[in-house]
């Protein structure tokens, strides 16, 4: 059975710790199918004690034009207080789509922003080169990371990919630039974002190699595009790092994200020879992301020795991937009883934040600006990362 066929019967599970966990584990996968987010969209609005859960975690899923009817119809129906989730949802539509529906969301977004899109999608091919250089330009001159400048970077990017305007060498020139340089500048990294869009899969050992340094922002882009790759070949070229790289979380999650076997084997293979405890657990949610019955005895001896992460919530995971995989376990109730008692405070932080950060104002216009940095803890308590958690 594949891994989505073992997902599938559970995408709308109503166990709503279930359908956390299968749409965490769908979160990085490349290959879901875009009815699904259609489903979960019409679930989120039928079901309003799961609203926040699938629109907290739906965001990374394929959107198509149905999806995005959906979502409108979604967002008008929407409780005040709901409006901040809906709203990022559309900030997040590519612009392609944006431009399609162009009619339906110009009560969501300025006027400018589609006479933006219509430029980067219909433009000469010199302006745009010109509007992306000037963009990336304003963010090395930043003084902190723009979050705002990044984002509107990579919709730039992937409208010059979409478009054909990014020859080979492009991304070839541009990763060798940086080679030498001990952080990557805006324009390799975008290059690795793009090289994922391009699906140029003669880049995997260039870019695993990379996970040797220590740049979150570069390592996500390039944990993103390892892991839409679904290659054997890239197993091989990352495993070595879990071991040897301070930055273990970026190669162990594209493992965990790439569903073939051999991902399994080598985490599994891994995990003994792991000292660090936090590492352990993360190689433990990467095999349960797996769904495979494989990963039961690393998964038992962690639950056995007691292993901890300040990262993760353990019983969580745990939870979840007993109840997918239909295996019964004495701790399942105080699994789930641990989880539900967390939920409250956690959701009432988060949302408090994201109300903050995705005003619906009576323009409407949707904006997002982090208040904290993307490596502190998170504000809402879950003990993750910002840039895990709500800084998604």
């Amino acid at each position: 059975m594949s891994f989505l066929e073992k997902i599938e019967p559970h995408l709308l599970s109503d166990d709503i710790l279930v359908q956390e966990f299968v749409m965490h584990a769908l979160m990085e996968y490349p290959k879901v199918p875009e009815d699904w987010t259609v489903k979960l969209l019409k679930e989120a609005m039928a079901k309003k004690e799961k609203e926040t859960i699938i629109l907290a975690n739906i965001d990374r899923l394929p959107f198509n034009s149905e999806a995005v009817k959906v979502l409108l119809q979604a967002t008008r129906e929407a409780d005040p207080d709901r409006a901040f989730l809906y709203a990022r949802l559309i900030r997040n539509l590519n612009p392609e789509l944006k431009m399609e529906h162009r009619t339906e969301l110009k009560e969501y977004l300025p006027k400018k922003d589609f006479d933006y899109y219509q430029f980067l999608i219909t433009g000469e091919e010199e302006p745009v080169w010109e509007e992306y250089g000037s963009v990336l330009a304003d963010l090395s001159i930043e003084e902190s990371f723009n979050d705002e400048l990044y984002f509107k970077s990579k919709e730039i990017a992937r409208i010059m990919v979409n478009r054909g305007l990014i020859p080979d060498y492009e991304i070839k020139y541009a990763l060798r630039e940086q080679e030498d340089k001990k952080f990557f500048q805006f324009n390799g990294i975008l290059a690795v974002y793009m090289a994922g869009l391009m699906n140029e899969r003669k880049y995997i050992p260039q870019l695993a190699s990379l996970f040797g340094r220590e740049d979150d922002l570069l390592l996500e882009e390039v944990s993103d595009t390892l892991a839409s790759f679904q290659s054997d070949e890239v197993v091989e070229h990352v495993a070595p790092f879990i071991n040897n790289s301070s930055m273990s979380i970026y190669p162990i999650s594209v493992l965990g994200n790439t569903k073939t076997e051999s991902s399994i084997e080598k985490l599994k293979s891994l995990y003994p020879i792991i000292d660090d405890e936090e590492n352990k657990v993360l190689i433990v949610e990467a095999l349960c992301h797996q769904l495979s019955d494989k990963a039961l005895p690393i998964v038992e001896d962690a639950i056995n020795a007691g292993y901890y992460s300040s990262i993760l919530e353990s019983e969580r995971i745990l939870y979840g991937y007993y109840k997918v995989m239909g295996i019964d376990h004495p701790k399942l109730d105080e699994w789930k009883r641990l989880a539900i008692q967390r939920d409250e405070d956690y959701f009432k932080r988060k949302m408090e934040l994201e109300s903050q950060e995705f005003p619906m104002v009576q323009t409407q216009t949707i904006k997002k600006e982090p208040k904290v940095g993307r490596n502190d803890p998170c504000p809402c308590g879950s003990g993750k990362k910002y840039k895990k958690c709500c800084g998604k």
